[in-house]
């Protein structure tokens, strides 16, 4: 038996690290983070038994605590706590002020007189007794979009708005404000000349001209000029108004309510029709006098705004070929955090060593979304989308045409066993261009890339995921490529074979480009257990910490567009699309200053924290079998280069079962009586303590059944009447066995039933509160006494076998509850089939509460038989916020009180623990995900029996090679993150020379033009330079401590020490507190 090493915890006197924040926020509202750690002398403290042992106060005293010190809250009043030796912390008594923190109730004093000025507007004021420009008596005249007070006389605001001719103003008829226009007070907007000057040769625009404008619809007088031969949708450019269509327009609308409108579009998902609807109703809000309907031409407008804007900020107004040499996937916005070569990779990377090579991969994610459809309204071509193929949507035509070979290719086959309930989306595609669209992503950072994303015709077959896959990713440069896909295991295994089908255009070289497929880690749970391993992020080298769902997370970005977009004809709904794609790849973007930062903070902490205890795991390990761990690498090696080798991740399946430790007993007992050593009685001892786990079991579910049935029917007490007489049968035969087994024994002198009152001996007992009096249930001075002849170690050996079976039995009821949820709430409709199938759900549910009490009393009797040991580590206390599956968590306080409250309004009898035990399903987007955390349920190791010693080294090794993954990740998170903030800087570098290059590309422009040219770049070269001065400020600190790390990775310096080893140190890192363009705030949502 090897020895075992503990070294793991020292009680000698040490040092602690105390730790004090300080937060500062500054008048531009970001916060500063102070941090300052140093040392603090502790001096040894004695081990304090174990509360379970001793009397808690006793447990407590030893550690130098008060048990009654627990009872109360820290209160303000409280001057200081000592919660280390020498260190104390003082509470902070805040200041209240009530217009503060109930601005509310001091306003309500004062709306008596915020609606006497409201009202007084109404009227004329104080001031209208003269013009407030000539002085004039008795003025009329007053404008609502200028400051409100002074009044005006027609000339006077006539002069005052020439520049301004979209405000609306109003007249005073004697008893009222009544509206009217600028245009009926003689008002003429003069186009092509500079400011009250007017052209000799001006002609009149149409009378019936309209300008949508932020506050309203407007009716103008226009005079265009005729000066110069300059159209007239020109002339309205050059002011500020974008005509609806270049050839004698009569509608226009001002860049501002374009600007506006398309602010709300993407971030509030605002629809057209509502905004324009909105502007009618500021212009008219009673109906009487609307304005012409030009809702058709401002949609119009908004289509072309959004791709000229998408032009200009692909710098297409610079290039002499003009917007036709525009390249596919140009006006996409790259992610600058990814691999870029020739733009933010350094020199030489493509010779890098094997064990780097990582570093400089590119990383992908993909995944399908049939919430964004596209009904069938109109043919294509009457709709053409203005730069289908330059942004994120591949060009339609070429995937058409590789599509249409595959109509009768079916959706991609899964291993996932719910996964064909998601396809129920997608059956019926009658009426639809589109049953969804596929999206690739970059997987780290969460942009969408060029040309990654297609309309999905008929669910998610393969031939669209290829097709869409390597149009993202062609032209990449990189020579490592890693894909994240809910199916991939399924998706990747034919794709070599596929790919030779492929238009020649989007051809891909394996020996060039070396492709890898994982799976995102909150789908992977739901696969079979042979893809854990192989398609897991926290196995795969260069993983890093990514987790591979970021894609699902831009469908939050996106699906508001769904029902606008679902109405569109293709062609708008492909251009609205694509800028709402660039609009999340430039927020994303404006947030690596935040994202990475915080990424890094985090993964320098766990870097050191996790390598230092797989450095003390590794050491003990060492010290018993050097031999052993050499082995493990060597299997790790193996399996890295080949798949089909052993998994060295994956946990060995025990063997140690109830039935097996039965038989077992079975042949120990049959030794014993053939050597007439064991205890003569046609019942052995196993079969008697397994027949009293058999009454246990009885008695819990007879407790069950009729605490579920308070007022019972005829035939329901009978059945338990029958029950009770059955189990009353088998006490009394459990009773004559254990006069046998445990002589001596007397259990009419002991108190029958837990729980009874003594005081109340007339309360009424039934036959399942009977209690057995098993070894477990005696004292250790009564069970020496009473159980000769191993009967409690045997007891020990069936209660261990009991509480693994229960907890394996747990996970399959809970993995079937999950199932079987989700199929509910996807297939099953109307009244008849919910009730038949919430019978089968209470029916599961019944199952996971006897599996989740039969472990709790299997584990309480073996820590009344063995005490508190490391077994505990194995067979944890199971709470009741531990009983949920993988995608389950527990309800907020919030959830918990609402359906209490529904269940009281309709009379339903509220059961505290039946709420407690109630369960919703996790989604990835859910509000608190990253907080959420697994039960222990599922992530325990088999628990193992000196029976099956070799399986418990196996358990060991598993447990090693996962701690060194755990811990690589960690270091690879943040080499990745100090490479990603290079490239980042290194980008903004480049964006801005290469905005310095653009200007002299076109020659023989006019001198506004030109100019326009110049200052757009510089001002865009500014602002490239002021991101990389400020992030480069902003990461100074956080890359300085994370370069011992990096160094450590390469192998350039011991293992980095441990976060509580660096003291003494102070540095103030800036960083925003809400970030919500940050795109993996809850970076680690799924952890191993």
């Amino acid at each position: 038996m090897p020895k075992v090493v503990s070294s793991l915890y020292n009680h000698k006197a040490r040092d602690a690290t105390v730790r004090q924040l300080n937060i500062s926020t500054a008048a531009s509202g970001r916060s500063s983070y102070l941090f300052n750690s140093s040392g603090v002398p502790v001096a040894p403290v004695a081990p304090a038994p174990h509360p379970q042992d001793e009397d808690e106060h006793q447990y407590y005293a030893a550690a130098g605590m008060d048990i009654d010190d627990f009872d109360e809250p820290i209160t303000e009043d409280d001057e200081t706590v000592e919660v280390l030796p020498g260190v104390h912390v003082a509470p902070m008594k805040a200041k209240r002020y009530t217009n503060s923190d109930e601005p509310l109730s001091t306003w309500v004093d004062c709306r008596d007189d915020y609606l006497d000025e409201c009202m007084a507007l109404e009227g004329r004021g104080s001031f209208y007794t003269a013009c407030a420009g000539c002085r004039s008596p008795m003025p009329r005249y007053r404008c609502k979009d200028c400051m409100l007070g002074p009044l005006w006389c027609q000339s006077c605001l006539v002069e005052r708005h020439d520049q301004s001719p979209l405000h609306i103003v109003e007249m005073w008829n004697g008893l009222f404000f009544q509206r009217t226009t600028l245009r009926e007070l003689g008002l003429r907007v003069q186009l092509g000349h500079a400011y009250n000057r007017s052209c000799p040769t001006k002609l009149a625009a149409n009378s019936t001209f309209r300008v949508i404008h932020s506050n309203g619809i407007h009716h103008v007088a226009i005079d265009r000029c005729r000066c110069q031969q300059v159209d007239l949708n020109k002339q309205l450019l050059r002011i500020g108004w974008w005509p609806a269509t270049p050839i004698e327009p009569k509608t226009a609308a001002t860049f501002e309510v374009l600007r506006h409108f398309h602010l709300l579009n993407l971030q509030g998902k605002v629809t057209g029709y509502s905004f324009y609807r909105t502007l009618e109703f500021q212009t008219d809000n009673t109906g009487l006098d609307p304005p012409p309907d030009r809702l058709d031409a401002f949609m119009l407008m908004i289509r072309e705004w959004r791709h000229v804007k998408m032009l200009k900020r692909a710098g297409r107004a610079f290039d002499p070929g003009g917007i036709q040499a525009t390249a596919p996937g140009s006006l996409a916005i790259p992610c600058r955090a990814c691999p870029l070569p020739n733009i933010n990779l350094p020199r030489g990377w493509e010779n890098v060593l094997p064990a780097r090579a990582w570093l400089y991969m590119l990383m992908v994610a993909m995944d399908a979304n049939f919430r964004l459809k596209s009904r069938l309204r109109g043919a294509i071509n009457k709709d053409p989308a203005l730069g289908l193929g330059w942004a994120y949507f591949v060009n339609n035509g070429p995937y058409a045409d590789f599509i249409k070979d595959y109509v009768d290719e079916e959706e991609i086959r899964t291993c996932v066993g719910f996964q064909a309930l998601l396809n129920m989306l997608t059956k019926s595609s009658k009426g639809l261009r589109a049953t969804g669209m596929a999206a690739v992503s970059c997987t780290r950072h969460q942009l969408f890339r060029p040309l990654g994303l297609g309309d999905l015709q008929k669910g998610e077959r393969q031939c669209n995921m290829d097709y869409l896959f390597t149009s993202s990713i062609i032209g990449c440069g990189v020579r490592m490529v890693t894909i994240s896909y809910d199916v991939g295991c399924q998706w990747f295994t034919g794709f070599w074979t596929r790919a030779q089908l492929l238009p020649p255009a989007l051809g891909i070289n394996l020996p060039t480009l070396n492709i890898h497929a994982l799976v995102p880690k909150f789908h992977l749970q739901s696969h079979i257990e042979a893809c854990h391993s192989a398609f897991s992020f926290n196995f795969f080298k260069g993983g890093a910490r990514a987790d591979g769902e970021g894609v699902e997370r831009n469908w939050d970005q996106l699906n508001g567009q769904g029902p606008s977009t679902s109405e569109m004809l293709p062609g708008a709904r492909w251009d609205t699309l694509d800028d709402c794609c660039g609009w999340v790849n430039w927020r994303k973007t404006m947030g690596f200053g935040n994202l990475l930062l915080k990424r890094l903070l985090v993964a320098i902490t766990q870097a050191k924290l996790t390598r230092a205890d797989f450095i003390a795991f590794d050491t003990s390990m060492r010290e018993e079998n050097p031999a052993e761990v050499t082995q493990i690498e060597n299997n790790i090696a193996a399996w890295e280069a080949d798949k089909s080798c052993p998994d060295p991740y994956r946990l060995p399946k025990s063997n140690v079962t109830l039935q097996q430790v039965r038989l077992l007993i079975a042949e120990e007992e049959k030794d014993k009586a053939e050597a007439g050593t064991g205890a003569m009685h046609d019942v052995s001892a196993g079969a008697f303590l397994l027949l009293g786990i058999d009454i246990e079991g009885i008695q819990q579910s007879i407790r069950h059944e009729v605490k579920g049935k308070q007022k019972q029917t005829l035939l329901q007490k009978t059945s338990v009447v029958e029950r009770r007489t059955l189990l009353l049968k088998r006490i009394q035969r459990f009773r004559e066995i254990q006069q046998v087994y445990m002589p001596g024994l007397d259990p009419k002198n002991r108190t029958h039933v837990e729980g009874v009152d003594k005081s109340n001996p007339s309360r009424s007992v039934h036959v399942e509160d009977s209690k057995l009096y098993m070894p477990s249930d005696l004292s250790p001075a009564d069970r020496r006494k009473y159980c000769p002849g191993g009967l409690a170690a045997m007891e020990d050996r069936f209660r261990f076998a009991e509480a693994s079976d229960s907890l394996e039995n747990l996970r399959h009821h809970l993995r079937t509850r999950s199932f079987t949820n989700q199929f509910k709430v996807a297939n099953v409709t109307g009244q008849i089939r919910n009730t038949r199938a919430r019978e089968s759900q209470h029916r599961i549910d019944d199952k996971v509460h006897a599996a989740e009490l039969r472990y709790r009393r299997a584990r309480h009797a073996l820590l009344k038989l063995r005490g508190p040991g490391s077994w505990e580590e194995d067979l944890k206390p199971l709470e009741q916020s531990d009983v949920r599956a993988l995608n389950e968590r527990e309800l907020t306080a919030q959830e918990k009180e609402d359906i209490r409250r529904l269940r009281e309004k309709y009379g339903v009898v509220v059961e505290a623990e039946e709420i407690q035990s109630e369960r919703v399903l996790s989604t990835v987007a859910a509000v608190g995900e990253g907080q959420r955390r697994p039960s222990w349920i599922w992530f325990t190791g088999n628990v193992h029996e000196a029976v099956d010693d070799p399986l418990t080294r196996a358990a060991l090794r598993v447990e090693w090679a996962k701690a060194k993954a755990r811990a690589d990740r960690w270091e690879e998170e943040v080499v990745l993150l100090d490479e990603e903030m290079r490239r980042v800087l290194k980008f903004c570098q480049w964006k801005a020379m290469w905005w310095t290059e653009q200007v002299p590309l076109r020659e023989g422009l006019r001198a506004p033009l030109a100019e326009g040219l110049a200052a757009y770049a510089g001002e865009q070269a500014a602002m490239e330079n002021d991101i990389c001065r400020l992030w480069t400020t902003k990461w100074t600190v956080a890359r300085k401590h994370a370069k011992p790390i990096i160094r450590a990775a390469w192998g350039e310096l011991p293992a980095a020490p441990s976060e509580e080893a660096t003291v003494g140190s102070l540095d103030i890192i800036e960083l925003d507190l809400e970030e919500e363009d940050d795109p993996a705030a809850n970076h680690s949502d799924f952890e191993e």
